[in-house]
């Protein structure tokens, strides 16, 4: 019961999440991203998806790293890439509607083909309608479920055969004071 987070793995092996203590002090931290990595993250354009990329670039060597979003690529996109200062070939964008299962499963297998795998997906999407929860329409409610509900199950779904090495779900909160 204290092993809160668990997992078996395709062998049957039962794994389990713990913590590791680092010493402050030690030159080499541990990273999730590793050189020559292939990484999708879907809302790669918005505020945590911009920072992951940043990170993963400018750590590991020979990273690849796809950014998705809803939006067709057009001049303000582009900006908007070279906006983050991100080196020229480690990153490549590309337009994912992830409530459609499959133009996900499309994505993954394009990123598969072009790129030999996917190590990690940061899953950073969300909509946008702020209001509290009791103001909210039904299908407002459900618009902000979407991209986090369906785009996880379709995630999933679509990297089910893949040997990932993790699969993030991200989400940024909105408060009042």
């Amino acid at each position: 019961p204290q092993d809160t987070v668990q997992r078996y793995g395709r062998d049957g092996s039962r794994q389990v999440v713990t913590w590791r203590e680092i010493d402050p002090g030690s030159e080499s931290v541990p990273l999730a991203f590793r050189d020559a990595g292939v990484y999708v993250i879907t809302s790669g354009l918005g505020g945590l998806g911009s920072l992951f990329a940043r990170d993963i670039v400018a750590r590991c060597v020979d990273a690849k790293v796809v950014l998705t979003g809803r939006s067709a690529p057009d001049d303000a996109l582009r900006n908007r890439l070279q906006t983050l200062a991100l080196p020229e070939g480690a990153v490549e964008y590309r337009q994912l509607e992830l409530a459609d299962l499959e133009a996900v499963r499309a994505c993954l297998a394009d990123v598969v083909e072009t790129h030999g795998r996917i190590n990690g997906i940061l899953h950073c999407a969300g909509c946008l309608h702020d209001d509290f929860v009791v103001k909210k329409t039904i299908d407002a409610f459900l618009e902000v479920l979407k991209p986090k509900v369906s785009g996880t199950r379709h995630l999933d779904e679509a990297s089910r055969d893949l040997e990932l090495e993790f699969l993030a779900l991200l989400s940024g909160g909105a408060s009042m004071d």
